[in-house]
């Protein structure tokens, strides 16, 4: 298999996992999932989740400023490059999907994100990491992160400021280590590690160290 063909793969393997946390990411089953931009804009203050997966957007309109009470925002798969410091006005935002784009660093204003608990980053392979990781470990809410598939070879040392993480996900990267950083994360419960290159015998040492981490691999 070539990487592009195993790349878009893993991409689809991605999207439907995430496809079936996003249905079960929301205790009210009655709520509308609005897909389309203009149509969300005619009534921004009934908007609590928005799906606007595979638009092609590249940069995010500002007027997502508007949507107040957005609670789940879904952007897969939109060839973003950046995203617009309006991101930070939704202050009500608890599930944000931005996996498969080209993403490299979050604005500061992402940090006013402070009822974010589910962030997905998969598949966005020139992340800069510690720049990113020194604005999430501002999110007191943030529990559960996805990094699946994002070419990582090493995790920069402020992981451990990210205190509030119980579920990190490392699949499909190029890890060859468990940085000693996971230790620090004291909430951490869940670990996904399938698909590095992590020796076992490092995972049944983190393992006694901290007998509450469930590691998959």
């Amino acid at each position: 298999m070539t990487n592009l063909s195993k790349n878009i793969s893993l991409g689809i393997l991605c999207s439907l996992v995430w496809n079936l946390t996003w249905a079960q990411t929301s205790p009210d089953s009655t709520q509308k999932e609005y897909t389309n931009l203009e149509e969300a804009l005619r009534e921004p203050e009934r908007v609590y989740r928005l799906n606007l997966s595979d638009t092609q957007f590249k940069t995010l309109p500002k007027d997502l400023s508007r949507f107040k009470n957005l609670q789940y925002l879904r952007l897969h798969g939109d060839q973003l490059q950046s995203l617009p410091k309006e991101i930070g006005s939704l202050r009500r935002l608890k599930v944000l999907d931005l996996s498969s784009n080209d993403l490299t660093t979050l604005p500061r204003e992402f940090a006013n994100l402070q009822n974010l608990e589910v962030l997905n980053l998969a598949n966005n392979t020139h992340l800069d990491l510690k720049t990113d990781f020194k604005i999430l470990s501002r999110l007191p809410k943030l529990r559960e992160l996805h990094l699946e598939g994002d070419n990582i070879r090493e995790l920069p040392l402020n992981l451990r400021d990210m205190r509030s993480l119980e579920s990190l996900y490392l699949n499909d990267n190029r890890l060859q280590h468990i940085p000693n950083q996971i230790k620090s994360l004291k909430n951490l419960k869940y670990l996904e590690l399938n698909n590095n290159q992590v020796p076992k015998n490092e995972i049944d040492e983190i393992q006694l160290q901290a007998p509450g981490l469930r590691i998959k691999f």
